[in-house]
């Protein structure tokens, strides 16, 4: 089965390229697709350097319209999504979350970042609030999501929600040695807190939402 890796970027230039190279390594993906989202940084270049094939969006449209519109320039069968500001990734960590995937043994896998293990508490508690942008999975999956669903950061737990509804067999992988750069660092404390409030009412929104029956959906793109 073809497996491809999509890449959404907003000014990663610090961290794409490492991202890019681990990926590449891992010899898990057949091709590496980077969604520059309206970037202004050097994200592009590098991200081209490195040699992934990358498409640019002149206007920041979001992680779930990028995802989207990253999923139109491939007929792969397996999508392996992966933030492009993560620290610390190694070809074991892509190989974890899309080998299960690859054999047919889940429908989705994620991985958990190293957070004090509070990632996994969370997965264990309500796996629906299992949030993180490492994650293997089956087009089918990807193709259950609504237009609705693609808006921000809420495309993450929609997937969870819609695996859990459909009985699609899902599996957690931490990945261990693995952070990312936080929205406060990348943009300052004020902005980065604005950039995260939009993103917990988003979670917040699909959580609530998962309390009510949906009928069963199928959208082709």
């Amino acid at each position: 089965m073809s497996v491809a890796a999509i890449i959404p970027a907003y000014n990663e230039e610090g961290t794409i390229g490492k991202v890019i190279s681990a990926i590449k390594r891992s010899q898990a993906v057949d091709t590496i697709i980077v969604i520059s989202d309206g970037s202004t940084d050097r994200t592009v270049a590098i991200a081209k350097a490195a040699g992934a094939d990358v498409f640019s969006r002149t206007k920041n449209r979001g992680k779930g319209e990028a995802l989207k519109f990253a999923t139109t320039k491939t007929t792969a069968d397996i999508l392996f999504f992966c933030d492009a500001d993560l620290v610390g990734l190694q070809p074991r960590h892509v190989r974890a979350i899309v080998d299960p995937v690859r054999k047919g043994t889940v429908a989705m896998c994620m991985g958990l970042r190293d957070r004090w293990g509070i990632p996994g508490i969370v997965a264990r508690l309500d796996p629906l609030l299992a949030i993180g942008g490492e994650r293997a999975l089956t087009r089918e999956v990807f193709q259950r999501l609504t237009p609705e669903d693609y808006h921000g950061f809420s495309v993450e737990i929609s997937l969870n929600e819609y695996c859990k509804r459909f009985h699609f067999p899902v599996q957690f992988v931490e990945m261990v040695g693995v952070t990312h750069v936080p929205k406060e660092i990348k943009w300052g404390r004020v902005r980065g807190t604005l950039r995260r409030i939009p993103w917990l009412f988003q979670i917040l929104r699909v959580r609530i939402l998962a309390f009510f029956p949906r009928q069963q959906t199928w959208h082709k793109h």
